[in-house]
């Protein structure tokens, strides 16, 4: 039997995966044509089969987002973040720093990805006054992360984890 519910509002937001599957209301579609839109005027490459939740923030200086991927309500992207295609980040995660995730990655609600780190070498200076460093964060293909996991600066992570 085939489902006939058309899903909007929140319940996009929070489950983007019903628009991937065709269940997103027509006008949720449109709304999201918008935001993809936008963001590629912004000059990030943002594929069009994407979906970016009205709630996602980025504010990044570099930003891909592959073919069938989606970021849920709350994320909030930061920074040079690439993502490849079939993807998801759900709710709440946190994408900062210089970050690299390839295809088919799963990433569970309330994550932080921070491809970043505050410098810490001097004890005379306080950490908040030390410059940040940068050594990045690759995830490979295939990989699923679950809900609240934390990826510090300079972890690396095969393929089909």
């Amino acid at each position: 039997m085939e489902s006939s519910t058309r899903h909007e509002g929140d319940v996009v937001e929070y489950a983007p995966w019903h628009v991937m599957n065709g269940d997103a209301a027509p006008a949720e579609r449109v709304a999201n044509a918008t935001r993809v839109a936008a963001l590629r005027e912004r000059g990030h490459d943002v594929a069009e089969s994407a979906f970016v939740a009205r709630g996602a923030v980025v504010d990044a200086r570099r930003f891909a987002l592959g073919e069938r991927s989606y970021l849920a309500a709350h994320v909030h992207v930061r920074d040079d973040v690439e993502i490849g295609a079939d993807c998801s980040l759900n709710v709440g995660t946190e994408a900062r720093g210089l970050v690299r995730i390839g295809d088919g990655v799963r990433i569970g609600a309330r994550s932080a990805i921070l491809g970043f780190d505050h410098g810490f070498d001097r004890v005379d200076v306080p950490v908040r006054e030390q410059p940040h460093t940068v050594r990045g964060i690759e995830i490979g293909d295939d990989v699923w992360l679950g809900a609240h996991v934390l990826v510090l600066d300079g972890v690396r992570i095969g393929a089909h984890a």
